[in-house]
């Protein structure tokens, strides 16, 4: 064989074993590739997991933030109606006898009246937050 064989043969040897060690490089890759792209993916469900959990305490933060600003209100309706009646017991005790019992006999009726209409109304609501908390909890299943 001639010198000029010879490096052609040594040549396509080094470009055999170049090849084969690409290929092995190649196969690294691919798999590095195929395990980062599967850790993206859990990545990215816990991300989405993350981003549920978050809406969810953020929505029953909002919830109870109205809540306690009902709560408030609610509080401050029930000190102004305490304030009315003990303004209005006073007006009634400087008051003859029989004008104060006329008076006492009225403020009962209104306030028996006013309690009716309130245990009804209550009862309304909770059936109202019964029926919202069963079509909630269907929706949840869904």
């Amino acid at each position: 064989m001639d010198d000029w064989t010879i490096g052609v043969t040594t040549l396509l040897d080094q470009m055999d074993h170049d090849l084969e060690q690409a290929k092995i490089g190649s196969t690294r890759v691919t798999s590095s590739v195929s395990a980062l792209k599967a850790d993206l993916q859990k990545s990215a469900l816990d991300l989405k997991t993350m981003q549920n959990r978050l809406e969810a305490v953020s929505a029953q933060n909002g919830l109870a933030d109205k809540q306690i600003t009902d709560l408030k209100s609610e509080l401050e309706a029930v000190y102004e109606a305490f304030n009315v009646e003990l303004d209005g017991l006073f007006a009634d005790a400087s008051l003859p006898a029989d004008e104060a019992f006329e008076t006492l006999k009225r403020d009962l009726k209104i306030t028996t009246a006013q309690r009716n209409e309130m245990r009804l109304e209550n009862i309304k609501l909770r059936r109202q937050l019964e029926e919202a908390n069963l079509r909630n909890a269907l929706s949840t299943r869904s």
